[in-house]
Formats: structure tokens, C-alpha cells, sequence
């Protein structure tokens, strides 16, 4: 197999998520990772003939961490965390975000989510951005589709 030439880089990622109103809000520029996982459920079915073990499937779930840039500006990522968490308790909000852009044919993946909490390390004498991590768990379906506009 020849080596590939379609990788793509993370540099142009668009991470969109839900605000108090309910409209889906641009964070890309205020954050720096996006880590998910998506899983699914599995069990082995135990048998007493055949050596090789047979597997069932049942639920999935997906996770994200988040990690935004700590900004003084309204509608930025930790804006959007902080009034999450302080206001709006228990609440599910979409988070919706493409790879490797907002162009379309690119991969997005959408749903809700609930906030598990999120949580900073503050390091005094160094210049380095103070950022927030956010920690999101799925409550329904995640959708994986291609970008259409």
C-alpha cells in the first residue's frame, strides 16, 4: 500500500456548542483540544464447545474532554462552561464539531451532552495561558454524518 496523502491536521477543527439560548456558538477559537471517545458496549457469550469466544454488542456511549482557552470575553469557551455549570445544572447541550473543518465533506459529529465538571491548574511565574478542562458524557445519540453546508 502506498503511503497516504489525504491526512488531515487539526489546525482548522470547528467546535461549535449550544448557549443559554439554545444556539449552537462558535468556541474553535478559544479552544485548544478536543479529545473523544466513543465506546461500545460489549459481553462474552461463554459456550462449553469451541475454544474461541463469541462476543455480543449492545449500548455505545461517547465522552469528551474539552480544553479552552481561560478569556475575559462573553460567548467564549470558559464563558460558556462557567455559565453552564453555575446556571444551568443538569442541562444538556449540543456540542457539534467538524473535522478536519466546516467545509463541506468534512466528518461532524453532533449531540448532547451533560457537563461532569471542569477544572484548571494555575501556575504562578510562568507566561503560559491559563486554561480549563471541560468533561462532557453523551445522554442519547451522537450522530456521525458529512458536512452538507
Amino acid at each position: 500500500m502506498a503511503q497516504t496523502t489525504t491526512a488531515i491536521s487539526a489546525c482548522d477543527a470547528s467546535i461549535w456548542l449550544d448557549d443559554e439560548a439554545g444556539a449552537l456558538t462558535d468556541i474553535s477559537g478559544s479552544s485548544s483540544v478536543l479529545n473523544f471517545e466513543f465506546v461500545q458496549d460489549t459481553a462474552i457469550v461463554p459456550t462449553f464447545q469451541g475454544d474461541w469466544k463469541i462476543r455480543t454488542a449492545c449500548g455505545r456511549d461517547a465522552t469528551v474532554t474539552l480544553t479552552a482557552v481561560y478569556t475575559t470575553a462573553n460567548s467564549e469557551a470558559v464563558d460558556l462552561i462557567k455559565d453552564w455549570f453555575f446556571n444551568y445544572r443538569g442541562t444538556k447541550r449540543t456540542l457539534t464539531f467538524y473535522l478536519p473543518d466546516k467545509n463541506v465533506g468534512s466528518d461532524k459529529y453532533s449531540g448532547e451532552f451533560l457537563m461532569t465538571g471542569f477544572s484548571s491548574t494555575i501556575s504562578g511565574g510562568t507566561p503560559d495561558p491559563v486554561t480549563v478542562e471541560m468533561g462532557l458524557e453523551s445522554s442519547g445519540a451522537v450522530t456521525w454524518t458529512t458536512a452538507a453546508t
